[in-house]
């Protein structure tokens, strides 16, 4: 074992090279920031570079002397005292939206690897600042990730991570790894925003081209027509989607396939010509509506009553579906308990990117839905599906790994996509819209949680974290009301798609009130009026529960800030004289009482009811320590406030 001290911390490092654990590493060199260790032909060497004053990154470098080896396991522990640690944060648990459940007590594990969640851990105190924090730089390679349940006989937590998978290696003439160590004061935000910048420095990647209208609303069929969408209903749909300031539509799952099952189709991907009879002649009226038109596919998946199935079949993946200790727990079925004796092997239906079969097929697959449709973009679903387990069938595998034939079908399809068209829109959820594939997407949508609008924003802001401009832009999972929600609700459900993210929708038009579409119209009227400020101004949030209930966006000339539990008694804001500042009260109370600090000026007042009718004015103090504001405004209404002529 090698152990390495840092910021208070200490990191171990085991390997296991050539199937035999190495313990014997004797110290060749011993600098301040860099060490030389030996064992037998194997060389370590571990260099310590200082990010900022409490910021390390320990990079290792593994040789065997110019010959090739096997590393069939790197095990990284990080020991940190029990020092004002009350909480783990892993990203992937925002998924199950157990953030605010999360204790020391009870340590999350997670696998990861290029399609699937984030190498990294924050430990945080009680009221969510950064205490410390681990990532992995590489984020491909299938690692176990242990979050910190545990703690050992001096009282540290412990983080582990394991890579790669029992029964799997990596061969290499070079073993390269770089572990991020975050001590800093600050939030998991800033934290986690840190790292994935240090993360796009190291590799070099850059961001996916964006269309011009990615960032203008976006409406899917999904939530509104599920599987049974059909040509007549989007056609009944193009004047008023369009009318409501929509952009982007996605014609979701159900456009293929034969009823009563269309999903079980996959593969094929041709429209049913009895629910769309002229599907070309669907796109052209879209189109015609001023329409991005957005397909949905998902590219790894071959269902049994394809035609593609037994050609495909060879390819698949087999799985133990009971799962293998120790990663049972952490992958598929979480709410299934007990042991189980010997194997019960069960064939999933989606494709083995490691018999490379995905690197050519996929790439074909997307770029005919593209072309053959004049589509404007496609929404990738499913990637997560791509077992992270090792595969259990009896083909041939040309990778010892997923992470390597995943990344590489993931460019490759982006690829072909953007042949054809080069600014097309590319939609990835959770947990692939991840650190890694940043460079490949366009949309990063909040995972399915359409009538929870909580879990909506949490999954948006961790998002943000790691995809500042010009990277993928946040888009919020389809926003539908159940048949009972309140106008207030709505409104400030309508709040929180366009403060957190681009809006997204998915209500069947037909069967909404007056009053509901007059709701949407006022919102989504208020996005793309201030939409420039609101995607490309200063997203941060000013509160770390479980939900960041309090978040600003400070544009160039604008200011918006949104209260969605409580309203604090202070703001700092960094913009010193914005022109406008917008505070929407999505609280359970008729009041917003605040301080806006770090600001100066005199500022007009007005009141907004939840449809952003003005209801009178407002009134604002300033004052030597900024702007106080004690006013009555409507639960999803919004206090407006302009910057007084020559003040």
């Amino acid at each position: 074992m090698i152990k390495k001290d840092l910021l208070g911390s200490v990191v171990e490092l085991e390997f296991t090279l050539d199937h035999h654990r190495i313990e014997d590493w004797a110290v060749m060199r011993d600098a301040h920031d860099e060490t030389i260790y030996r064992s037998g032909e194997f060389t370590a060497q571990l260099t310590v570079t200082h990010r900022a004053p409490r910021v390390d990154l320990l990079s290792v470098h593994l040789e065997k002397g110019g010959k090739g080896f096997d590393v069939n396991q790197l095990h990284v522990t990080v020991r940190s005292p029990l020092r004002d640690l009350h909480r783990i944060w892993v990203p992937h648990m925002l998924l199950e939206g157990t953030l605010d459940r999360v204790t020391l007590g009870g340590g999350p594990g997670i696998l990861t690897c290029a399609n699937r969640a984030v190498a990294f851990v924050a430990g945080l105190n009680r009221y969510g600042r950064n205490r410390v924090s681990v990532g992995l730089l590489d984020q491909t390679i299938e690692t176990e990730v242990r979050g910190g349940g545990i703690t050992d006989s001096g009282r540290n937590r412990i983080v582990e991570f394991l890579r790669p998978f029992p029964g799997l290696s990596l061969y290499r003439t070079v073993y390269e790894e770089t572990i991020y160590l975050n001590c800093e004061e600050g939030s998991w935000f800033e934290a986690m925003a840190d790292f994935a910048k240090y993360e796009e420095e190291a590799t070099g990647a850059r961001p996916a081209p964006r269309h011009p209208d990615a960032d203008q609303p976006l409406y899917c069929t999904w939530y509104a027509h599920g599987p049974h969408v059909t040509q007549e209903k989007i056609e009944a749909e193009i004047d008023m989607v369009r009318d409501l300031g929509f952009k982007n539509y996605i014609i979701d799952e159900g456009w293929f396939g034969r009823e009563p099952e269309p999903w079980t189709y996959r593969g094929d991907y041709t429209p049913d010509p009895n629910r769309f009879p002229d599907f070309h002649g669907m796109i052209e009226k879209l189109h015609r509506a001023g329409l991005n038109v957005i397909l949905w596919v998902s590219p790894f998946q071959i269902g049994k009553a394809s035609s593609r199935y037994e050609a495909m079949k060879p390819y698949l993946s087999w799985w133990n579906q009971f799962g293998e200790v120790p990663y049972f727990m952490a992958t598929m079925w979480p709410w299934v308990m007990g042991e189980f004796q010997g194997e019960v092997l069960a064939e999933r239906l989606e494709l083995c990117p490691r018999t490379g079969i995905t690197e050519t097929y996929v790439p074909e697959l997307v770029e005919r839905l593209m072309r053959d449709y004049e589509m404007d973009g496609l929404k990738i679903d499913f990637l997560d599906q791509i077992m992270v387990m090792p595969c259990r069938a009896d083909h041939p595998h040309r990778y010892e790994n997923l992470g390597e034939p995943v990344m590489k079908t993931v460019r490759a399809m982006i690829e072909a996509i953007r042949g054809v068209k080069s600014d097309a829109i590319v939609e990835f959820r959770p947990p692939y819209a991840n650190l890694v594939l940043r460079p490949f997407a366009t949309l990063y949508r909040a995972q399915d949680c359409p009538w929870d609008v909580d879990m909506n924003r949490r999954l948006c802001a961790w998002m943000k974290a790691f995809t500042p401009q010009p990277g993928p832009l946040v888009v919020a999972d389809y926003l539908t009301f159940p048949p009972e929600e309140t106008p207030i609700n709505i409104a400030k459900s309508l709040a929180a798609v366009i403060l957190y993210s681009v809006p997204s929708v998915a209500e069947d038009f037909r069967k909404l009130s007056p009053g509901r579409m007059e709701l949407l119209r006022q919102w989504l009227a208020f996005y793309s009026a201030h939409r420039q400020e609101l995607v490309t101004g200063r997203w941060r949030p000013l509160e770390f529960d479980p939900h960041y209930s309090t978040v600003v966006i400070e544009g160039e000339q604008e200011t918006f800030i949104g209260f969605f539990k409580e309203t604090p008694g202070q703001v700092a804001l960094t913009a010193a004289a914005p022109e406008r500042i917008y505070l929407i009260n999505a609280t359970g109370s008729p009041s917003v009482r605040t301080r806006l600090s770090g600001i100066a000026g005199h500022y007009d007042a007005t009141v907004c009811d939840p449809f952003l009718r003005e209801i009178g004015p407002g009134c604002v103090t300033a004052t030597e320590h900024g702007v106080e504001i004690d006013e009555k405004v409507p639960e999803g209404g919004m206090l407006c406030l302009s910057r007084k002529k020559g003040r």
